[in-house]
């Protein structure tokens, strides 16, 4: 194995650092590096896609430590906690040096990374937050407007630092649909909604958003379909198909989604949270309405909304400025011009090559 990576999911933690860790195992995979991927919380449909990906996985099984994390918040750690980690996936990889140790966890910092300095001859840090210190060779922030002035007094000062939307790593098929007649002219015409709170949605707003899309539909300001895209993990798929049973909207649920890229390509319009899947929408000038789901989506849902390439909804009233979501879709409805505006300037942000970029960097040219 050439790289080992540490990165969990859960319904608590989400799945995304698990993903875009997986987008680029699965570009070094086609340089000739394979990836050993080490976790602590991983749901079993997320471990059988990394091995038939052709990655090896393995499951942080000690008791000690599953009683220490047990004690903390998710996605935080205590200094004990990060030690207890740290040796045991020293122990799991064992005796040999990878090329590279990647780390995707919001919870472990230059405490965890300090002990594993002898693993790998190269460490890569990928973060959103830009709140804690690192010890590491090269690290990717994809914020929209992230600068490297952020990081500068947080990781030593040889590290190379990969920082903006212009490093946001999205499976090829992204870059592909831009690139060729895949990708659709928004009009701004809305005829298809796509909801996606994350992989496992754990305040439940899934059902929520379906409330609203209700008073559109009583409206008749939108008479389309909706699909609304899960994990079988989620905690409350049960409250959701159960909304979806009641409804009378045109509403599909999909589960453990693969072909994400092209049901993206699709959809005229998303709402859904302001986590990594963000980045995917604005690839394919996708408009959406978001919603912070987490503390670390916030300063990605404030860039875009700046940006006029997303509209960011309150959690709590999913509103913006006072106007709920239905009313918000409704206009929508009738003045296409204002999606078609945000379509062009989510698409100006995000090309799709971040991945090849990040590749770049640590194996040279590509």
């Amino acid at each position: 194995m050439d790289i080992a990576i540490r990165a969990d999911a859960s319904a608590d933690l989400g799945i995304g650092h698990l993903m875009r860790c997986q987008t680029l195992a699965d570009h070094l995979l086609t340089r000739g590096l394979r990836s050993h991927f080490v976790c602590a919380q991983l749901p079993d449909y997320l471990r059988q896609r990394l091995e038939h990906a052709g990655h090896r996985v393995t499951i942080l099984q000690n008791q000690e430590l599953a009683k220490v994390n047990g004690e903390d918040k998710p996605g935080q750690l205590s200094q004990k906690a990060q030690q207890l980690d740290a040796s045991e996936t020293a122990r799991v990889l064992g005796n040999t040096e990878y090329q590279w140790l990647i780390i995707d966890h919001y919870a472990l910092d230059h405490t965890w990374q300090q002990q594993l300095n002898e693993v790998a001859a190269s460490v890569l840090v990928v973060d959103d937050l830009a709140n804690r210190e690192h010890r590491c060779d090269l690290l990717v922030d994809q914020t929209l407007g992230r600068r490297a002035e952020d990081y500068r007094h947080r990781v030593p000062g040889s590290c190379q630092l990969l920082v903006g939307a212009s490093y946001a790593m999205l499976r090829p098929e992204f870059a592909q649909l831009r690139s060729s007649n895949g990708k659709r002219a928004r009009s701004g015409e809305v005829s298809q909604i796509l909801v996606s709170v994350g992989g496992t949605d754990p305040l439940n707003l899934t059902v929520a958003i379906l409330s609203e899309l209700e008073l559109t539909h009583q409206s008749s300001a939108f008479g389309g379909q909706i699909k609304v895209v899960l994990g079988s993990t989620a905690p409350a798929i049960e409250s959701v198909r159960t909304q979806i049973s009641e409804s009378e909207l045109d509403i599909e649920l999909m589960l453990n989604v693969e072909n994400m890229a092209a049901l993206l390509n699709d959809s005229d319009l998303v709402i859904g949270a302001a986590g990594g899947s963000a980045w995917e929408r604005c690839c394919l000038g996708l408009p959406s309405a978001m919603v912070v789901v987490a503390e670390n989506q916030n300063a990605v849902a404030e860039a875009l909304s700046a940006a006029e390439a997303a509209v960011k909804l309150d959690r709590q009233l999913l509103d913006t400025h006072g106007e709920p979501l239905h009313k918000i879709v409704e206009r929508w409805a009738t003045k296409p011009a204002e999606l078609a505006h945000m379509s062009r300037q989510a698409a100006s942000l995000v090309d799709g090559l971040g991945v090849r970029r990040v590749g770049q960097a640590m194996l040279g040219a590509d």
